[in-house]
């Protein structure tokens, strides 16, 4: 069984190859699946603004969805981790907040 190819900040590029996308389109679709914004992915990956723009409208082409929230469902649905927990309970590689600020991973909080 061969290791994942881990090149770039724990980003799973056999994954990319998966979804039919280039590592770039990838490392944009787990940052968006992690609640950034893109500002916030602009910097992250050093690039602009318009350049996040458009890479997230080429994977979003090529996943044939319409939005983010569909992109990172499709790429769940083909079997993508985009950096959660796996069954076999490998550490996550960011956090995903809700709404409110709460960790959507965390377990509920008992009252």
């Amino acid at each position: 069984m061969s290791t994942p190819a881990l090149l770039h900040d724990g980003f799973d590029y056999e994954e990319a190859q998966i979804l039919g996308l280039t590592p770039r389109q990838y490392e944009v679709l787990v940052l968006l699946a992690r609640g950034h914004p893109l500002k916030v992915i602009s910097r992250e990956l050093n690039i602009s603004v318009p350049t996040v723009k458009s890479h997230a409208r080429a994977l979003y082409k090529q996943l044939k969805v319409g939005g983010k929230g569909a992109a990172v469902y499709a790429a769940r649905q083909q079997g993508a981790r985009l950096g959660w927990v796996s069954s076999g309970g490998q550490a996550m590689q960011g956090t995903v907040l809700d709404r409110s600020g709460e960790d959507r991973n965390e377990p509920p909080r008992q009252a």
